[in-house]
């Protein structure tokens, strides 16, 4: 085994070959949904020596899940939004981050494509999760909120009560304090760029 020759020789001090092998393990450890995914579909996980694959498809898992994280600030903007019943700031939202994250997700499903077919691997819990736009929550959560709130229909005749949140059309996130108009933090000025630069760290810009 290579490791243990490596060892043998010196070519490989023990102590980084201690601290790959924990970090190896608690990735496994980490994502143990993926790794019996892989046990079960897969021949290569027969095979020892092929571990390294399954780790291939758990850094770009890793690195779509930081990007998400990046973005929940987004994400908790767009849920006041939606609950504050101002429809039309909600949509920009949701298109607005469709479109910073369009480039980054469509990135990210290109390398775990090219994985898959280098390895003839296909591991659905990591592919469902990659291939899931950065948007879907916020889509879901949208359209549950445009019905009605808490599952109950507005009772008949009965009148909201007026918001100064009601601006209509492209004035709605100025109105909403998120637009460039308002002045501090604005939807321009405070949105978070999120780019992938193939194996590289994802570079956030606030």
């Amino acid at each position: 085994m290579r490791l243990l020759e490596d060892l043998a020789s010196g070519g490989l001090p023990l102590k980084q070959a201690a601290t790959r092998l924990r970090l190896v393990l608690e990735s496994i450890a980490e994502n143990h949904a993926e790794y019996r995914d892989w046990n079960s579909t897969t021949t290569q996980s027969d095979r020892g020596e092929c571990l390294h694959i399954l780790l291939d498809f758990l850094r770009v898992k890793a690195e779509h899940d930081r990007i998400a994280w990046t973005l929940r600030p987004v994400n908790m903007a767009h849920r006041v939004l939606a609950r504050r019943g101002v429809a039309a700031a909600s949509v920009a939202w949701r298109t607005r981050m469709r479109d910073e994250t369009r480039d980054t997700a469509a990135a990210l499903v290109q390398r775990l494509t090219d994985l898959e077919t280098h390895w003839s691997v296909r591991l659905a819990s990591v592919s469902d999760r990659v291939r899931r736009p950065f948007t879907a929550a916020l889509e879901h959560g949208g359209r549950r909120r445009s019905g009605a709130r808490d599952g109950r229909e507005p009772r008949p005749g009965a009148r909201r009560r007026p918001r100064p949140w009601a601006a209509a059309g492209g004035r709605a996130l100025e109105t909403a304090g998120m637009g460039p108009a308002a002045g501090g933090p604005g939807f321009r000025q405070g949105w978070p760029r999120v780019r992938s630069q193939g194996r590289r760290e994802p570079e956030v810009a606030w």
